[in-house]
């Protein structure tokens, strides 16, 4: 595997990543065994980057990603769709969020991501 730096993050990432649309079923149904020796055996072909979203399986993605991948020391991209989930009396503030930029009025919807993917921390770009 071949990997490049991701401009000046300090991230390096695979110059192949694994998409995870297709654990949350948007293909159809991919049985769970079957996902999991999937994102396996993109590791062990070096893959490090992966990517999914909250509306993929309505988070399920994020969840398996989360546990096939704990202990490992990859990089996986998230965004946020559709699903915006509720937390009363959390807010968050970004520079980038889908309606323009300030204070969210959806609420905390960088939680989620962080609990389905079970890391405690999330850089934002």
């Amino acid at each position: 595997m071949r990997y490049r730096a991701l401009g000046r993050t300090g991230l390096t990432v695979s110059e192949i990543g694994l998409g995870a649309w297709f654990i949350g079923g948007m293909y159809g149904d991919v049985p769970l065994d079957d996902a999991r020796a999937i994102i396996k055996r993109a590791l062990d072909l070096g893959v490090n980057t992966f990517d999914t979203a909250d509306v993929y399986g309505n988070g399920l993605s994020e969840r398996v990603l989360g546990k096939e991948l704990r202990g490992y020391d990859v990089n996986v991209f998230t965004k946020v769709g559709y699903n915006i989930h509720q937390h009363e009396g959390v807010r968050l503030m970004t520079p980038f969020p889908p309606w323009g930029g300030g204070f969210s009025p959806w609420g905390s919807w960088a939680l989620p991501p962080l609990w389905g993917l079970m890391v405690s921390f999330l850089g934002w770009w």
